[in-house]
């Protein structure tokens, strides 16, 4: 029924642009959309948890939540289906502007009928219909028109939202316009991903959905001039870079392949699904964007801007990895002191760069009752913290010693990491390495990551070691990639003492199938070093094909391991050493401190290498900190030697800075004079505190 079909999406996009606006500042809103939203509900409202002592008010229809929210609400913008664009430009003047989303429908009992002419009569602040028709000159402008509707109405919010500043330029979504009511046969609606605009109207981005191939008309608009869709897409991406300053920017969303832009059934054009996706990839990351990527799985997911509320932990601390007298007394490491003729395998558990794929199939498959019998790897991409963090929060909480966690698709975010670096086509710009690295650290430094599980470089070609060495500096104790490995280093290697590990093959088939895969990159009787990757594969899959393969090739000596034993071992086996690796645990310094002001500081350091840590001579160990850089550094003994995996915990004793302001407080440690473990790519413990001004100018000392 077309009309049903039409409220579906009505009701779902003012509820989500509703909903954004409401939870800006804190969680008022949460919408029942599927099976998931329930779940994860249920686990903030268990004893304990975020939001155990909140009441749930039900809310029956969109005029009751409107009215329940009416003093956040300065009105609507009716969009044109005409010009089914403007579906998504209406989302972005939600956000900037607070007002709702309403499709220009006069039948009776549309949402317009509801809202706009009975109802609760929400006055019209912007009225779209009719507003673009492809002629003259873009409304509101003296720029002559791009001869498209679609085009024109992008070009148009470009220079009303983003280049006057009125949009955050670090947030773009891009999920399918309306569009969709023209064949909703193509594609289901939970995989146009109208829940997910909360999130990007909470923070007022900017959202859009334009082809990103030159070389083809796109279905929704096949009368425009070829590459027009892709020029806006770029002039936009270009806007927001500058604005941002050239800072990463967060792109959530993914080609929506079933309905158009590829050579899917009808969506009309001549490029395959992945061939697609990566050339948008190659597009956004030349523009300093890192894809968030809701593909078609499904797309939908709802309460993100209730989720962004979440309070993560400063820290989530991970299992540690194993020291060497593990793996020796496990019979990985020989008397000589080799990695012994073991087939070593590893799974990398992914595709989770996804906060929509990680929000819906988490549930069932960390539920396997199977999961903490095999040694797991779990690519959780380390920025969906900023959509989906209770989700991290109950995997660290939940995890067994056989659970640890690796980045997934190229770090903090999909990018092709050669194209972080000049020439940067189509953009141009300058390298972004340094944004990349730092927007890394951040996210690295709070889940206490360590490895890249897989690097795509798409279209962009073979990785370079400028493009790796960027992850010596917040993933160095290993990557991986496929087909992307370096020219003339297509093995195994050290890169500064980072292991650059080859993935053998994805993974996708029956256990039987993926059995013998696997058993084809056998060596018997040899140290082997063989991973694979896996798509949404529970454990039981994993555990089914561990057995088939030890099974049928008893001889090759097959030994599962996670990501933590894979890449010590490889990086031992390569002639590198695991030494100068630490976790720091915890620290007790506040957020906000008065100048001047002495504070004793408890921290917990870990010892993740396989060195022991002296505490006296030339090569002590001491664990520094500073506000500002290493010259103002202090220095606090080690309480006593620290062994593989020991830890201690240390008092120091912190002076604020003597003026107030926003500061980066950090820890590390160093060996001997001048030996900093940030130098051998393990990552200091950095934190955000506010120093203000000092009320009582008496000198005191007190404990954090």
């Amino acid at each position: 029924d077309p009309n049903q079909t039409a409220e579906s999406f009505d009701t779902l996009h003012c509820v989500a642009c509703l909903q954004g606006i409401v939870n800006r500042k804190k969680p008022q809103l949460y919408i029942y959309y599927g099976d998931a939203d329930s779940f994860w509900l249920d686990k903030m409202r268990a004893k304990g948890a975020y939001l155990e002592h909140v009441r749930l008010i039900p809310l029956k229809s969109v005029e009751e939540a409107l009215s329940a929210f009416a003093h956040s609400i300065r009105g609507a913008v009716v969009w044109d289906p005409d010009v089914p664009s403007t579906s998504n430009i209406a989302s972005t003047i939600c956000g900037v502007e607070d007002l709702v989303p309403v499709r220009h429908d006069s039948t009776p009992g549309s949402l317009y009928d509801r809202l706009i002419v009975n109802g609760p009569r929400l006055k019209i602040v912007h009225d779209l219909t009719g507003k673009f028709d492809g002629s003259g000159t873009i409304p509101d402008s003296d720029r002559p028109s791009t001869g498209s509707a679609k085009c024109d109405s992008y070009l148009w919010a470009k220079m009303r939202y983003i280049d006057t500043g009125r949009c955050n330029p670090a947030l773009i979504g891009y999920w399918c316009d309306a569009f969709w009511l023209k064949s909703p046969k193509d594609m289901g609606i939970d995989n146009v991903g109208l829940p997910n605009h909360d999130f990007v109207v909470a923070r007022r981005g900017f959202v859009c959905d334009l082809h990103c191939w030159g070389d083809e008309a796109p279905r929704d608009d096949p009368n425009q001039r070829l590459g027009l869709d892709l020029e806006t897409l770029e002039e936009i991406l270009a806007a927001c870079s500058k604005a941002n300053n050239g800072r990463m920017i967060h792109f959530a969303g993914f080609t929506p392949w079933a309905m158009k832009y590829t050579d899917h059934a009808n969506a009309g054009g001549r490029h395959g699904g992945v061939p697609t996706e990566w050339e948008m990839v190659r597009v956004t990351t030349s523009y300093n964007c890192y894809t968030d990527a809701d593909a078609i799985g499904p797309v939908d997911m709802a309460n993100a801007s209730v989720f962004m509320h979440y309070p993560l932990p400063d820290r989530l601390i991970q299992n540690r990895p194993p020291n060497r007298a593990e793996l020796e007394k496990k019979g990985y490491i020989d008397r000589d002191g080799k990695v012994a003729p073991f087939n070593f395998v590893y799974y990398y558990l992914g595709d989770y760069d996804s906060a929509a794929w990680m929000y819906n199939q988490i549930p069932g498959i960390w539920s396997s009752p199977v999961r903490g019998q095999i040694p797991s790897g779990w690519a959780f991409n380390p920025n969906l913290i900023e959509r989906a963090p209770m989700i991290f929060d109950y995997c660290y909480d939940t995890r067994t010693p056989l659970d640890y966690f690796v980045a997934g698709d190229s770090g903090a975010g999909y990018v092709n990491p050669t194209n972080l670096l000049p020439p940067r086509r189509p953009s141009g710009l300058p390298s972004a390495a340094e944004a990349w690295i730092e927007h890394n650290i951040r996210y690295f430094n709070r889940l206490n990551y360590s490895i890249t599980g897989f690097l795509i470089n798409g279209f962009c070609g073979e990785l370079t070691d400028e493009a790796n060495r960027m992850y010596t500096r917040f993933s160095a104790d290993g990557v991986m990639t496929q087909m992307w490995m370096p020219k003339d280093k297509k093995q195994d290697h050290l890169l500064d003492g980072m292991p650059v590990a080859h993935m053998k093959q994805d993974l996708g088939m029956t256990p039987e199938i993926s059995a013998k895969e696997i058993i084809k990159h056998a060596r018997p009787g040899q140290v082997a070093f063989l991973a694979f990757r896996t798509i949404l594969q529970p454990p039981d899959w994993i555990k089914a094909v561990n057995d088939l393969i030890r099974k049928l090739r008893p001889d090759c000596r097959f030994e599962p391991v996670d990501p933590y034993t894979y890449f010590y071992l490889l990086r031992h086996h390569l002639g590198g050493r695991n030494e100068m690796r630490a976790t720091y645990t915890f620290d007790t310094l506040p957020a906000e401190i008065e100048s001047r002001r002495t504070v004793i500081v408890r921290a917990g350091v870990r010892n993740d290498g396989w060195e022991t840590w002296s505490k006296a001579g030339n090569d002590a160990v001491v664990l520094t900190a500073r506000f500002g850089d290493r010259s103002k550094a202090i220095a606090v003994p080690l309480p006593h030697d620290i062994e593989p995996g020991g830890g201690a915990v240390f008092e120091i004793e912190v002076i604020a800075p003597p003026r107030p302001g926003d500061y980066v407080f950090a820890l590390e440690l160093r060996r001997g004079a001048d030996l900093w473990f940030g130098d051998a790519g393990d990552l200091p413990w950095t934190k955000q505190v506010r120093v203000v001004q000092r009320s009582d100018p008496r000198p005191r000392k007190e404990k954090a």
